[in-house]
């Protein structure tokens, strides 16, 4: 599962406290945009429960940390988003079968170029569930690549994953003396020594 939350009108220091709050909490979180964290919920149920609690958590810590967020989770990192830009902040939406969900929903939530919405629309297709409806095969030849990878994310066939970048490293060194450290010299060597060994 993944969850999306989104932190409307995030300024850089408010985007840094929120990915901050996020990292803290759990182990896989990717930027999609500023203010769009997607979070990847794979092994923390046993630790932090059930996705809909991990939501309400994040919605609650984000909250304490002065950054409203509302949250989703879904199968597809692609339906989180969506469902997470279109619930209120500080609200929670689960989605469980992620292409009835995105499937009433305009052509204008998927990635795709203005023109091909337009020529989609001529066609009579103007909700994604249209769009996804349309064969595989005949999107990707008759519209290219990028309306293919759209009509996946439209039958909710996302393969993507979460990008997260790992956690920084914190870097501690740890010596003990058995005499004390008397002077400036003694001092330079130890935290040379200390130094050396990381």
């Amino acid at each position: 599962m993944i969850a999306a939350v989104v932190v409307r009108n995030a300024s850089d220091q408010l985007h840094t406290r929120a990915l901050a709050t996020l990292r803290a909490l759990l182990p896989h979180v990717g930027i999609v945009a500023p203010g769009i964290y997607a979070c990847d919920l794979a092994g923390t149920e046993r630790v932090l429960g059930a996705p809909s609690r991990i939501a309400r958590v994040i919605v609650e810590r984000l909250a304490r940390s002065g950054a409203p967020a509302a949250v989703a989770v879904a199968v597809t990192p692609f339906a989180a988003r969506v469902a997470a830009e279109r619930t209120a902040d500080g609200d929670v939406r689960l989605v469980t079968e992620p292409r009835e969900y995105l499937a009433p929903l305009p052509l204008e939530v998927l990635p795709i170029d203005p023109k091909l919405v337009d020529e989609l629309s001529l066609l009579g297709l103007r909700s994604v569930g249209d769009f996804a409806a349309l064969p595989r095969g005949a999107v990707f030849d008759r519209f290219g690549r990028g309306a293919a990878r759209a009509h996946a994310l439209a039958r909710a066939e996302d393969e993507e994953r979460v990008r997260a970048d790992p956690p920084p490293r914190r870097i501690r060194a740890r010596r003990v003396w058995e005499d004390a450290i008397v002077s400036r010299e003694q001092l330079v060597f130890a935290l040379k020594s200390a130094i050396d060994e990381l």
